[in-house]
């Protein structure tokens, strides 16, 4: 299982990414990327699949998008994502 992320541009801009230069901002984004790599590896894991990274055998992949929620939710999932506020 694989990890798309949809974060827009404006998010992306108004992120708290340190103060560094354009290089430095996308390292800690791209940092980011691999930690939720990382939080979906444990979460498999606890739940019994083992091949994860490398050696990841499965032809699904979880869509989070990044988005403005409604009605005070903090997250939704729908058919095809995961929409977190």
């Amino acid at each position: 299982m694989g990890l798309m992320v949809s974060i827009g541009g404006a998010a992306i801009a108004g992120m708290s990414l340190g103060s560094g230069d354009r290089a430095e901002k996308v390292q800690t984004l791209y940092n980011a990327v691999l930690a939720w790599e990382d939080i979906m590896a444990i979460c498999k894991r606890t739940q019994g699949i083992d091949n994860v990274y490398e050696n990841n055998d499965m032809l699904t992949r979880q869509n989070i998008r990044c988005m403005t929620m409604f009605a005070g939710a903090f997250m939704y999932a729908a058919g095809n994502h995961i929409g977190i506020g």
